[in-house]
C-alpha cells in the first residue's frame, strides 16, 4: 500500500512555532510530529505484511525543503516521495496532487499530517476499500460530525454543526480510499470557502453506500494549537515502551531519578537535582544542581537548565536555556529561547478553563492551568509582562 500524508499547510493557528518550521517538524516527545505517523505506519506494516506500506507520498508546500532535508528519500524501509501543492486549494486538491504516485487499481491511505494516530487504529482501515477513522467526543463543535448506520456505513458528514449535533462521532482525518476517489475529486466544485474538500468526496461515497466507519480505540490527537504540543507530548511519553527508555547520560550520585525517565547520551544531571515523572531528555542536555524536574517534561537536545530551577509539565525545544533560579510550569519554550535568572513562568489556576487568543479570536484551551508559549529565540526577562507576546 501507499500512504498519502497531507502536510502542505502553513499551520497559522500553532504560531509562533510554525514561523520557523513546518508543523510536521514540531517536536513531540523529542520526535517530530510527522515522524510519529511514519513510525505508526512502520509498526502497522510489521504486523500486517499483506498490507505493508512501502511508500509514503508527502504532499508538501510551506517550508517543504525542511521536510525533504529531514526525511530524505526513505524512512525505515519505506520510500518517501514528495509532491508540491503549489496552491492551497484544499484537502481534496492535495490528494489529487498525489494521483500520479498512486496505483489507482489499489487502495491507499490518506492521513492528515497534523495529527497523531496509533498504529493499532490505522490498522483497522486496511480491511476496507473506502473507510474513515472516527472518534467519539463530548464536544464536537470544532469538527466534522459523522453519522453511522447499524451496518457500520457512513450516512452523513456535517462540518462544525451549529445547534444540536446529529452524533458524537467526528472525522479524525485518517482514511483508506480505492482509486475511484480520484474521479470523484476531479468532478468536485469548490466549497463556499473556495477549496476542493476531501470531505465532499466522502459524502458522495457515503450517499452511494460505499463509505465505511472504523473507530479509535487507542488514541487520536489533533495538533492544531500551541497547547496541543503539551497534551500530545504527554501522550507520546505515556505510550513509550520500557525498552525505549535510555540511561546514557551522567547522573550525579547526589541526584535522584525516579519514574519513567529517559536520558540520552552526553546529558548530565547535577548534584541535588530530582527528576520524577514521565520525562524525556535528549542529547547533550545539561541540568544543573538542586533542580526539580517533574510531571510530563520533554527537554530536547543541547538545552541547558541552570542551578536551583523548577521545570514541570513543559516542553523545551533544542538549545533552550533556563537560567539559575527560574521556574517554568505548563509551558512550551521554543528553540534557542531564554528564560532569564529568577524568572517564574507560573501556571496560576483560573476559574474554569484558560482561554488563549489565537488569530484575534479567544479560544478555550480546555486546560485549567497554562503557563506561556515562548517563540524560538525569544527572551523572557524579569521585565516581561503577563500576556505579553514574546516573539
Amino acid at each position: 500500500m501507499k500512504a498519502v500524508i497531507l502536510a502542505a499547510g502553513k499551520a497559522t493557528r500553532i504560531k509562533p512555532y510554525s514561523l520557523t518550521r513546518p508543523k510536521g517538524l514540531i517536536p513531540l516527545g523529542n520526535v517530530p510530529l510527522l515522524e510519529h505517523t511514519f513510525n505508526a505506519l512502520v509498526e502497522l506494516s510489521e504486523k500486517n505484511e499483506a498490507n505493508r506500506v512501502d511508500e509514503i507520498i508527502l504532499v508538501v508546500g510551506y517550508k517543504s525543503e525542511m521536510l525533504e532535508a529531514h526525511f530524505g528519500d526513505s524512512y525505515r524501509g519505506m520510500k518517501v516521495s514528495y509532491v508540491v501543492q503549489e496552491e492551497q486549494l484544499g484537502t481534496g486538491h492535495a490528494v489529487l496532487c498525489a494521483r500520479d504516485f498512486v496505483d489507482v487499481s489499489e487502495k491507499f491511505f490518506v492521513i492528515n499530517g497534523d495529527d497523531l494516530y496509533a498504529a493499532t487504529d490505522l490498522e483497522k482501515l486496511v480491511s476496507f476499500d473506502n473507510v474513515m477513522l472516527l472518534q467519539e467526543l463530548e464536544d464536537v463543535s470544532a469538527f466534522g460530525v459523522v453519522t453511522v448506520d447499524a451496518k457500520g456505513k457512513v450516512k452523513s458528514l456535517i462540518e462544525k454543526p451549529t445547534g444540536k449535533a446529529p452524533s458524537n462521532y467526528v472525522n479524525t482525518g485518517a482514511f483508506v480510499f480505492s482509486g475511484t476517489v480520484f474521479a470523484i475529486l476531479s468532478s468536485l466544485e469548490k466549497s463556499p470557502r473556495g477549496e476542493y474538500e476531501l470531505t465532499d468526496a466522502v459524502k458522495i461515497l457515503a450517499e452511494d453506500g460505499l463509505m465505511h466507519a472504523a473507530f479509535v480505540d487507542h488514541y487520536w490527537l489533533p495538533v492544531g494549537y500551541p497547547w496541543h504540543i503539551l497534551s500530545a507530548s504527554r501522550e507520546v511519553l505515556l505510550n513509550r515502551s520500557e525498552e525505549s527508555l535510555l540511561r546514557l547520560g551522567t547522573v550525579d550520585s547526589g541526584a535522584l531519578v525516579e519514574g519513567d525517565v529517559s536520558i540520552d547520551s552526553g546529558s548530565s544531571v547535577g548534584k541535588g537535582s530530582r527528576l520524577t515523572g514521565t520525562i524525556e531528555i535528549g542529547k547533550n542536555v545539561n541540568i544543573g544542581e538542586n533542580c526539580t524536574i517533574s510531571g510530563s517534561v520533554s527537554i530536547l537536545d543541547n538545552s541547558v537548565i541552570g542551578d536551583d530551577c523548577v521545570v514541570s509539565d513543559s516542553v523545551l525545544f533544542s538549545y533552550a536555556t533556563v537560567e539559575d533560579g527560574a521556574f517554568v510550569h505548563d509551558s512550551v519554550l521554543g528553540e534557542d529561547s531564554l528564560v532569564e535568572t529568577g524568572v517564574k513562568i507560573v501556571n496560576r489556576t483560573h476559574k474554569g478553563k484558560v482561554s488563549v487568543v489565537v488569530k484575534g479570536k479567544k479560544c478555550d484551551s480546555g486546560l485549567e492551568q497554562l503557563g506561556a508559549f515562548v517563540a524560538d529565540k525569544a527572551v523572557v526577562s524579569s521585565d516581561t509582562k503577563p500576556g505579553e507576546v514574546v516573539e
